[in-house]
């Protein structure tokens, strides 16, 4: 989970955000909260008779955060002026949450809300509050330069990560960025979905992610190096395409696809964890994106999730493949946090790419993107 603070009102009231590529509607913790879990915020709520600039709207809503395992509100929409950095976006509608309903595993304590940063409108069926992203109105009202975004994500929880709004990094040049297309593929809602909610069964997680806008096409997943084969062993039986999201904790892929790279790493299944001195003996793993398929190379420092067992008092490393039907994954796959952790991304609305540079290698060398 990767957060930064936003504000709304004016006088600002601060709010713990979760950094999202793939969300869009702002919901916050209101003064007007009706139950318990809602009060675990009660130093970051938004009460609307403090702000000069809130404006009333009073419809009832709710919202359906995926985030890492769930969260679900309802409440009323509202307006006011909300604060990023030195930007301050007008006129933002947003959800003021009366009922904040977090699943068992959902880490909600650590954010109050969301920045999202998605391109297009999302799709889901428990949200019946449409509105765009953060993101979309910082274009719509051209508070940035640029209308894109870069981001950095940390990789150990020691680091810090970057985001930069309407530009990129001075150290990254443009020119050596590797630059692939976005698709526009979507998901339609299948005939028997019946409206959704915290105790759906089908929840159609790929529909919803799809729907954010960041998407390339991805031509294959290869394995090379460390006992494997001097060549590259393709692993995907087809081109798919894959959503990238900052929010997604692991790398989704189809259940016979992860079984086997999880196998060639010497773990049975997902989330199965390896000591972490063993990196040094796994392979890499290539990433080949886009129509001319665009190479980004994943080291087992990149790709493997460190986790501290408290039990060995130890630091293992798991792995992020994650394994679903392939009725489910409709043509989709999701890169998620370990995909991006360390490597410099940026996100392009005007020009509808996404591009990536060169991430740092654990000891100092530079590994990440061939090109």
């Amino acid at each position: 989970m990767y957060t930064t603070t936003i504000s709304i009102g004016n006088p600002p009231t601060r709010f713990r955000a979760q950094v999202d590529t793939s969300w869009g509607p702002v919901f916050v913790p209101s003064v007007n909260c009706e139950n318990v879990p809602c009060w675990m915020h009660y130093e970051n709520m938004y009460n609307s008779g403090n702000s000069s600039t809130y404006s009333p709207n009073g419809t009832a809503c709710q919202v359906g955060y995926w985030g890492q395992y769930g969260l679900w509100t309802k409440g009323n929409i509202s307006q006011d002026n909300i604060h990023i950095g030195n930007m301050e976006v007008r006129n933002q509608e947003f959800e003021e949450v009366t009922h904040w309903i977090p699943s068992e595993l959902e880490r909600e304590d650590l954010y109050d809300t969301v920045l999202g940063l998605s391109l297009r409108d999302i799709d889901d069926r428990w949200t019946t509050f449409r509105a765009p992203s953060l993101f979309q109105s910082m274009v719509r009202q051209q508070l940035l330069k640029d209308g894109l975004f870069a981001l950095r994500l940390s990789r150990t929880d020691a680091e810090v990560g970057e985001l930069i709004l309407g530009g990129i990094p001075e150290e990254i040049k443009s020119a050596g960025l590797i630059d692939i297309p976005l698709t526009r593929n979507f998901i339609e809602e299948r005939s028997n979905d019946q409206g959704g909610g915290p105790d759906d069964k089908d929840d159609d997680i790929m529909r919803f992610y799809a729907s954010g806008g960041w998407q390339v096409a991805i031509r294959n997943i290869t394995v090379i190096g460390q006992g494997w084969s001097s060549s590259p062993i393709a692993i995907l039986p087809k081109n798919y395409t894959a959503v990238i999201s900052t929010s997604f904790p692991w790398i989704g892929v189809p259940f016979e696809v992860a079984d086997e790279i999880n196998q060639k790493l010497g773990l049975e299944e997902f989330m199965n964890a390896v000591n972490c001195d063993k990196r040094r003996t796994l392979p890499n793993i290539t990433f080949h994106l886009g129509p001319s398929s665009k190479e980004i190379i994943l080291t087992p420092w990149d790709y493997l999730i460190e986790v501290y067992n408290d039990a060995r008092q130890e630091l293992t490393c798991a792995s992020p493949f994650w394994g679903r039907e392939e009725e489910d994954l409709r043509g989709f796959l999701i890169l998620g946090s370990p995909f991006l952790n360390g490597l410099y991304s940026v996100w392009d609305a005007d020009r509808e790419t996404l591009s990536f540079a060169n991430r740092i290698g654990h000891d100092g060398d530079v590994a990440g993107v061939l090109g």
